[in-house]
This record gives C-alpha cells, structure tokens and sequence, in this order.
C-alpha cells in the first residue's frame, strides 16, 4: 500500500512539474551537447589555421635588423642547407597629422605570402595595400601620406591606396605590437614594391625549412625544431651586429673624411682666387 502511495505521488509530481522536469532534462542535454561542441572545437581550429599557414607559405623564422643585412650577413645565411629563404625590407613609420604608427613591408613572392581582402596588390612604387583592419578608415583610391622621418627608408612619403591585405605573420587586429614610431604601439601595416625602398641592404630575411615541411605547426615536435633552428641562427649570426656596427661607422667616417677634403680643397681654391685678385687690384 505504501509502495503504490510513493509511486502515486512521484506520478502526481511529475504531473504537476512537466515543465521544470522538461527543462532540466533541456539544460542536461545541453549542457552535454556544449561539452561535446568544446572538446570537437579545438582540432576544428587548429585545422582550419594550418590549413591557412601552409596555403600562405608562412615563414618559420625570420632575421630582422634596423641597420641592415650586409653582404656578410647575406652569405652566411645562404650558407644555411635545405632552408628557402627570401629577402625583403620593412621599416616602421607614421601617418601623417596623427600619432598612429604603422609598419610598411615589400611584397613577397614566396614566404608569407599576403592574403588578398579586396582591390589589388600595388604595381609600382607609388601604390599601397594596407591591412584590412583599415577598411574603415579608407577605401581603394585614396591617398595616405606619412611623416618624413629622418631615417625612412621609404622612397616617397605619399601612397595611393590599391587595396586591403591580412597577413599570416599578424593575426591580431588590435595589438601589432611595439614600435619607436609614433605612439609606440602598431596599429597597422602595409605593404608595397620592392622599388618603393630606397635602401641598398635588405632588412628581413624569411626562412622556411624543409624539415618542417608537412610537421602540424601546433605540435611539440614543431617547437622542438624551430629551436633547434633559431639557436643555430644565434650561433651563425652572433657576431655580426657589432661587425655591422663598425663597418657603418667606417662607411660615415669615410663619408665624412671625404666632405672634409672637399671643403679643404673648396678653402684652397677660395684662397688662391682671392690672391690672384689682390694682385689684379694693385695699381700698375
């Protein structure tokens, strides 16, 4: 009798609650099927940004430096066995009549090749693509113009914008990173012709081994190579910034030695026409 009593009343609360009972069993499943959705989520991502890494050709390392990448340098990195590696130029730089800062690179041809948003890459020296974070900002056929700066490497200073561009070495939208220009903080980039860089050194070097060709760029064994590689660059590189350093300090010196003959020889000639015409002047 008890046992009939207990089951009536579960029957009668079930009865009374159908909607809670329902929800709960909703929010079960949910929660469940949430569960199921993070845990599929990750390798979905982590597929989708390789299969994006490797159709942009992106870099493993790259070699940067402000005072250029001499002769030497050059050398020694082509030295590197079954690697690929393409050089190129950047600079970082302002806008111009505001603060913001942004980082202008050449074009690539085969490493970290740029993803085409809208509107073309440039053809000249006199064109632009910049980062589609932009697209607010400006639209294709406008021109955007930066600050003179004392140590641009930039042939001119103002560009027609020809179209937007992401690229695989940058994926944040926000935060680019640190800069001595302008406010300090990257806000953009942009890229354009080789001959739009008046520099006779490059100052990027992209490298892309043949060992880490078809290697999951997520996994340990990638980072276990990609550090095996940079130590190896720190070894092959590590004197030459100082060796850079006295050969520009050389090259102005020189510079220097030669204005000061110039100006020498220039107060000689000055002299020498002063005194033939003391000598035209003297009464005969």
């Amino acid at each position: 009798m008890k046992k009939t009593t207990f089951w009536k009343d579960i029957r009668k609360s079930f009865a009374l609650s159908k909607g809670r009972f329902i929800s709960i069993m909703l929010l079960m499943f949910l929660g469940s099927f949430a569960l199921t959705g993070l845990k599929a989520t990750p390798p979905d991502m982590e597929r989708t940004a390789r299969a994006y890494l490797d159709k942009q050709k992106t870099m493993d390392l790259a070699v940067i430096s402000n005072a250029g990448l001499d002769k030497k340098d050059k050398a020694e990195l082509d030295s590197i066995k079954d690697v690929i590696i393409e050089y190129g130029y950047m600079v970082d730089t302002s806008i111009k009549d505001s603060n913001k800062s942004m980082r202008v690179f050449s074009d690539s041809k085969d490493i970290s090749l740029y993803d085409l948003v809208s509107g073309k890459f440039p053809q000249n020296s006199k064109e632009i693509a910049l980062s589609s974070n932009l697209k607010d900002r400006y639209k294709v056929g406008d021109k955007i113009e930066f600050k003179e700066e004392k140590n641009s490497i930039l042939k001119g200073d103002e560009y027609e914008i020809v179209g937007f561009v992401n690229s695989a070495e940058i994926w944040s939208t926000t935060n680019l990173g640190n800069t001595t220009a302008g406010d300090g903080t990257l806000s953009a980039y942009g890229v354009v012709s080789s001959d739009s860089f008046s520099s006779d050194v490059y100052t990027i070097a992209r490298l892309k081994y043949d060992e880490t060709d078809r290697v999951n760029p997520y996994s340990d064994k990638y980072s276990e190579i990609i550090q095996k590689k940079q130590e190896q660059l720190d070894d092959l590189l590590s004197d030459n910034g100082e060796q850079r350093l006295v050969d520009i300090k050389k090259t102005q010196q020189s510079s220097i030695n030669s204005k000061k003959a110039q100006l020498e020889e220039a107060k000689s000639n000055l002299a020498k026409k002063e005194k033939q015409l003391r000598i035209c002047q003297k009464p005969s």
